[in-house]
């Protein structure tokens, strides 16, 4: 049997593979081990002839893949708070998408699923959409204060009533809103080149050195 794995894995490697690499490893070697497990009269066989659990491994490896690349997403010295709100909020609106997509039928967002021949049942759809949103609402659990703290990304997307933060964050926000020179700033990133006439933007522009 041809297959494009031809070495299997030293213990000290496998110990290192990441929950979605292993069954998104498992998903492909599955004809193979499907042959191994019969030579063996091994009970697992009877999982890998099951073809709604090779659609459950197939859609547990695209969705630990996607939270492998999340978590990665988030690591490195260069990763800041606004990156890591920006992240996490387009992963939670991804989510949303996802169980919209998953209830029209629509799986492309799943890679290794997709590759099945087998449709889906409407039964496992209702699963699919229960799990990621016990995923959404978990990410939500765990980071609380994620909604807060998004106007350190944008300050001028939310209003000061709302955080719930000390007074004087709230005071500061508006001082932040409410200051020209700031929001000029935002807008063209720094460069003092054109601010309109007689605005403080434009006086604080022309007293930089």
């Amino acid at each position: 049997m041809v297959d494009c794995f031809v070495a299997t894995l030293a213990r000290h490697r496998v110990r290192w593979i990441s929950r979605g690499n292993t069954t998104r490893r498992l998903f492909e070697l599955r004809d193979v081990l499907l042959v191994f497990f019969k030579e063996k009269e091994r009970d697992f066989q009877k999982d890998l002839e099951d073809e709604e659990f090779i659609s459950r491994l197939a859609y547990l490896s695209d969705i630990f893949g996607a939270l492998n690349h999340l978590n990665l997403s988030f690591q490195g010295p260069d990763c800041t708070v606004t990156e890591f709100i920006s992240e996490l909020g387009v992963f939670v609106r991804k989510l949303d998408l996802w169980m919209k997509n998953v209830e029209s039928k629509c799986y492309g967002m799943f890679e290794l699923l997709i590759t099945l021949e087998r449709e889906p049942t409407d039964e496992f759809d209702q699963k699919i959409v229960h799990l990621l949103s016990l995923l959404k609402t978990a990410l939500k659990h765990y980071f609380l204060d994620v909604t807060c703290c998004a106007y350190v990304a944008n300050p001028f997307s939310v209003d000061p009533a709302d955080l719930t933060v000390v007074t004087g964050e709230q005071e500061e926000l508006i001082d932040i809103q409410a200051d020209e020179t700031f929001l000029w700033s935002q807008v063209v990133g720094g460069d003092c080149t054109g601010p309109p006439s007689g605005t403080r933007s434009q006086k604080a522009c022309e007293s930089l050195p």
